[in-house]
């Protein structure tokens, strides 16, 4: 974000451009950033920079008295972006950033119409995870975060040793493999979501047209998918009926 948004009261968290030096270190051709970004989440990643950037990254540090950016607020960030692109705003980059990135994870997957529900779901939601990576949409971690786990796991345990049963006594077993595959999808997303929130970017940064041209591909219904608040929201694309009705998202 920006970061001259927050209320009065929030905590010492930062932007962009209210970056302080001891927020960001230079090293040879690397940056290191650390600092508490929206919602107190710590935003703790090195990258590598230009020289250019490097040695102006450098210079404002040895020369600004309290931000990095000195003189730089939210309405020169929105102006400079509309005289590139009219209409873009700090808000819209990272919508489209988001969009950007679910429409190539979703690319990704194998899936056809044939495929089981569960499976598609799985895809969306790690598009959807993909995004709060990408935007560092991260969460506190519950206090009985291993304890859930463990029941998932000591469930599917259960489940693999009905159907070695069954394998035994020779009984059907394709219905219990599919609710095995089911619970196997669903602890790898559990342990991938660990510290992330999903709900943000789907709520707020992700063009829902990107879920939708990819569900009529896959013929996937997205009522199993977003919760009934953002089917309300998004209903303007969710309800569309054919191909005819369908409209650009805003990553083309």
């Amino acid at each position: 974000r920006v970061g001259d948004e927050k209320d009065p009261d929030e905590a010492d968290t930062v932007g962009a451009i209210t970056l302080r030096k001891e927020h960001i270190k230079v090293d040879g051709d690397m940056l290191h950033f650390d600092f508490l970004g929206k919602d107190s989440v710590r935003w703790e990643k090195s990258v590598k920079a230009p020289q250019a950037v490097i040695q102006n990254i450098a210079h404002y540090a040895n020369t600004s008295k309290e931000y990095l950016f000195e003189g730089v607020d939210s309405k020169k960030v929105s102006r400079f972006l509309s005289q590139k692109m009219p209409g873009l705003t700090a808000k819209v980059f990272r919508t489209w950033r988001c969009t950007k990135t679910v429409k190539e994870e979703l690319s990704k997957s194998p899936l056809t119409k044939e495929d089981p529900i569960y499976l598609k779901k799985f895809y969306a939601k790690m598009a959807n995870l993909k995004v709060a990576e990408v935007a560092n949409h991260k969460r506190k971690i519950s206090a009985k975060f291993e304890e859930r786990l463990a029941k998932k796991e000591e469930k599917l345990n259960e489940m693999k040793k009905q159907l070695k049963q069954k394998k035994a006594e020779g009984k059907k077993t394709v219905s219990l493999e599919t609710r095995i595959e089911k619970k196997k999808r669903d602890i790898e997303l559990t342990k991938r979501t660990k510290e992330y929130n999903l709900g943000t970017s789907l709520k707020s940064y992700i063009d829902p047209m990107a879920y939708v041209h990819w569900a009529r591909r896959v013929d996937f219904d997205l009522e199993k998918f977003y919760p009934k608040t953002l089917r309300s929201k998004f209903s303007w694309a969710l309800q569309g009926k054919t191909a005819e009705d369908e409209t650009e998202c805003l990553v083309a």
